[in-house]
């Protein structure tokens, strides 16, 4: 039986791609981006990294790393209907449904165009704060406002709640805060005319 996808009114749009997920050996999924980069021009692979605060010896500054490990997320063309240049080195398998469709619909698509649209490396979003509250204006934060759970204003990080293959993946992913706002209507252009 064929697994049924809910299909918003809006991606019912012909999309050209098609995404997929690998389920990788732990710390080798640059590699096995790499891999799919020399198998494969028209595929495209990335790992989901974010970055983040590192202090060493009281010294603050930016890293990446790999929220997701063992997961190595693909785009390809629609026409693909083999996987034979899926590299077998490091790679366990790839993750599909119940009745072995791999490409990825429903969330679990959203989430891999989502991570698609960063092209896997989730920056600081940018905010600003109006008295207690933080405003998230830009960036990958932006558009989940609505998964925030928490919100850390010492560590400049918010708490989000990730789906991806009927899993909750809680996430921890920075933002930046410009210039403190005394009220809304200093705060930044939100994307609102003006």
């Amino acid at each position: 039986m064929a697994k049924l996808c809910h299909i918003p009114e809006r991606m019912k749009r012909v999309d050209p791609k098609v995404y997929g997920c690998l389920f990788c050996v732990t710390g080798k999924e640059e590699a096995v981006v790499q891999q799919l980069k020399e198998a494969s021009a028209s595929v495209r692979a990335v790992v989901a990294r974010r970055e983040k605060y590192l202090t060493t010896q009281g010294v603050k500054s930016k890293t990446a790393e790999v929220f997701l490990p063992s997961y190595v997320f693909f785009e390809a063309p629609k026409e693909v209907t083999t996987l034979e240049w899926i590299p077998r080195k490091n790679v366990h398998r790839i993750l599909n449904y119940g009745d072995g469709a791999w490409q990825l619909c429903g969330s679990d698509l959203e989430f891999a165009k989502w991570l698609f649209r960063y092209d896997g490396y989730l920056a600081f979003s940018k905010a600003y704060q109006v008295g207690n509250k933080v405003h998230i204006f830009s960036g990958p934060l932006k558009e989940l406002e609505g998964q925030i759970q928490k919100v850390d204003r010492r560590g400049k990080s918010a708490r989000v709640v990730l789906q991806f293959f009927n899993m909750a993946v809680s996430a921890w992913l920075g933002y930046e805060l410009i210039e403190p706002v005394q009220d809304a209507e200093t705060a930044p252009n939100e994307g609102k005319p003006e």
